[in-house]
């Protein structure tokens, strides 16, 4: 006998891909930062459970239409801000935004590895844009065109590294004529050091999500709450430093409606998105 069929209505998800591509055609109306489109702000803008979502963005009727920088839905990277989305006669814009070049930087570095070559950045995105990618990331090389954070050295071949992944020297040593009291107590600076606020971050994120009992789920209310030593400015772009070297994400809150305005106040706002949770990159 037969098994009984599943009442569950199948995803169409045709008509899914249709809308995803309407929404990109009108962000890339709107251009600057609303376009390229990312994970989280095209999921903002659709309403769409990441379920449907990645199941439309990897149809033949989407990917017939448009490109995303990441092809494999299991990824740890497919739902992330750097993750960006175009339609395919945008590829030039695709290729000069800040954003790819930092989504490959995230993908290539490991614990031992923060150099790479342009080959092996490459490799980290989908095989159509691999070539392109490599082109376009040469010429920026070649007219000092690279974004804020991200620096290269000269081994055989150029090797491109975030800043943040420099490491300090030593201290220099204190004269010998010197006492140790005689030191001035340093100033607090304006904005911590990146390793500082990177510490601080990881300490307060750890003891945040064992205290709310759901793991790697931490609101940035909190966070700032817990950090409330450094300022605005001072946390946000520490915060990006970490996102971009791959150690944590941030996600979109739901219904706004729902959100207290503290709340709303401590989120990041990116493109449609207002991000206003933090997770731990495994």
């Amino acid at each position: 006998m037969p098994g009984k069929k599943s009442s569950t209505p199948a995803i169409d998800t045709a008509t899914l891909a249709e809308q995803l591509v309407r929404v990109l055609e009108s962000q890339r109306r709107l251009g600057g930062e609303a376009y390229p489109v990312s994970y989280p702000q095209l999921r903002e803008l659709t309403g769409m459970a990441d379920k449907v979502m990645k199941a439309a963005l990897t149809s033949a009727p989407f990917t017939g239409q448009a490109v995303t920088t990441v092809d494999k839905p299991r990824s740890i990277y497919f739902t992330g801000t750097n993750n960006l989305i175009a339609l395919k006669g945008d590829l030039g814009v695709l290729l000069q935004d800040d954003r790819l070049l930092l989504f490959a930087l995230q993908r290539s570095r490991t614990k031992r590895s923060h150099a790479h070559t342009i080959d092996i950045l490459k490799k980290k995105l989908p095989v159509p844009l691999q070539a392109p990618f490599a082109e376009a990331l040469k010429r920026r090389l070649t007219n000092g065109e690279l974004p804020p954070g991200v620096a290269w050295i000269l081994h055989n071949s150029p090797r491109l590294f975030l800043l943040t992944d420099l490491q300090p020297t030593a201290s220099p040593p204190r004269q010998a004529d010197q006492p140790a009291s005689a030191s001035a107590p340093p100033t607090a600076p304006a904005a911590a050091a990146p390793g500082d606020f990177a510490n601080a971050f990881r300490t307060a994120f750890d003891q945040l999500y064992r205290q709310s009992g759901r793991r790697n789920f931490v609101n940035l209310l909190d966070l700032r709450n817990a950090l409330a030593s450094y300022s605005r400015e001072a946390f946000d772009s520490g915060l990006h430093t970490l996102r971009l070297s791959g150690e944590f994400d941030l996600s979109a809150a739901g219904g706004r409606e729902q959100l207290s305005p503290e709340e709303q106040q401590a989120g990041i706002q990116e493109g449609n998105a207002l991000l206003l949770y933090a997770s731990r990159i495994d």
